[in-house]
């Protein structure tokens, strides 16, 4: 529509309806700014919504969890200790301890269990490990002889902490008198730095009153 016709036309309808003379300014609100006119303001539309925020990112994940500390060792064995391996007569001994009595003492079953017990241990259940009491001297029998060679076994420890075979006593087994210890000359041969061997000759050394021998060091075997 022509400007001054548009201009014409919203004049007549201003004068008959107010409403109608708006609307007419509205829809003609391009010419009426082109001509100078003023356009009322509910003709000017609104100014565009702003976009809408982006959704906040999602948090990173987290960072994996370190490895798990592998176990701690176990810590070392004291060195008046050991572990045992194999058949010892009858037994199965796994753990010996030296303890040195000053002044020497006689052995005691208390103190035979004390030790197992704190090694987490169990305590010998025979009466002692091989059916002979001269098994540390001679073997005349495949269980002696196992007896006899963990016995040769053990020496090398017990000899760095200064035993003998005449200052030890070997807590072997649930009869006190049958502990072993040099009641002859050459009775614990195994325990010594020149044995003679299983065929060697046979002295006793237990089952001989080992609960009254008075002795420096003595040595526990203990179970699993």
């Amino acid at each position: 529509m022509p400007p001054l016709f548009a201009l014409l036309v919203g004049f007549l309808l201003c004068i008959t309806s107010p409403v109608l003379c708006i609307e007419a300014e509205c829809s003609c609100a391009d010419g009426l700014r082109a001509m100078g006119f003023a356009v009322p303001a509910s003709c000017v539309p609104p100014p565009p919504s702003p976009p809408p925020h982006p959704p906040p990112s999602p948090p990173p994940p987290p960072p994996p969890s370190p490895p798990p500390p592998p176990p701690p060792s176990p810590p070392p064995l004291p060195p008046n200790t050991g572990t045992l391996s194999g058949a010892w007569g009858n037994s199965a001994f796994v753990y010996w301890e030296l303890v040195t009595k000053s002044p020497p003492a006689v052995g005691s079953y208390t103190d035979h269990q004390s030790v197992c017990a704190a090694a987490g241990k169990s305590m010998p259940t025979q009466n002692f490990p091989m059916g002979s009491g001269s098994g540390y001297s001679c073997a005349t029998t495949a269980e002696a002889t196992s007896g006899y060679n963990q016995a040769r076994a053990l020496w090398p420890s017990l000899r760095s902490h200064g035993v003998t075979e005449s200052s030890m006593l070997l807590l072997h087994g649930t009869r006190q008198d049958c502990w072993a210890h040099e009641d002859t000359a050459g009775a614990m041969d195994s325990f010594s730095d020149s044995p003679e061997g299983p065929s060697g000759t046979c002295r006793y050394s237990y089952c001989r009153s080992g609960n009254t021998a008075v002795k420096e060091h003595h040595v526990f075997l203990c179970l699993a």
